[in-house]
């Protein structure tokens, strides 16, 4: 399983809002300042606690196993992680309905954080998203909205 760039909000519904820029600044999981600077914060939030951290941690261990080649600890590890319990642990600390989405598909989103990002995706992304349609309609089927829903963007 990996977390994509894609979020479906309503931001108003989001009772603690803050915790979600809370994340965006501690992003860069593979930086073990911000993974420690994430968990201090759960562990003193008011709903976060041990519990989510616990989760938390295991989440990183199981991510740097995979990353070390280890993938058998991996998935051992990710048995410990049930996503129903991820779910209820997010919706209690952002005070709101949580829910995880899984696809075999994949390419739901480009995470785009720098000008090089940009300009990389910018050049391949054609080549990108026709696979990914490729991709789907192998898993899934022909797409009900057609080939041309999501177009690359153009130059203006």
């Amino acid at each position: 399983m990996r977390q994509s760039n894609l979020h479906l909000i309503y931001p108003a519904r989001i009772v603690n809002r803050s915790y979600v820029e809370e994340l965006y600044e501690h992003r860069y999981q593979r930086e073990f300042a911000n993974i420690v600077g994430l968990a201090w914060r759960l562990i003193r939030s008011e709903r976060g606690g041990l519990v989510v951290v616990g989760y938390y941690a295991l989440m990183q261990l199981a991510s740097l196993a995979h990353r070390s080649g280890c993938i058998r600890l991996a998935d051992w590890l990710r048995r410990f992680i049930p996503i129903d319990r991820v779910e209820q642990g997010c919706s209690s600390l952002l005070r709101a309905s949580f829910g995880v989405v899984m696809t075999e598909a994949g390419g739901c989103a480009v995470d785009i954080d720098k000008e090089r990002d940009y300009d990389v995706s910018r050049l391949h992304y054609a080549d990108w998203h026709k696979a990914q349609l490729e991709r789907a309609e192998k898993l899934y089927g022909p797409l009900r909205l057609g080939s041309g829903a999501a177009e690359p963007p153009v130059d203006s």
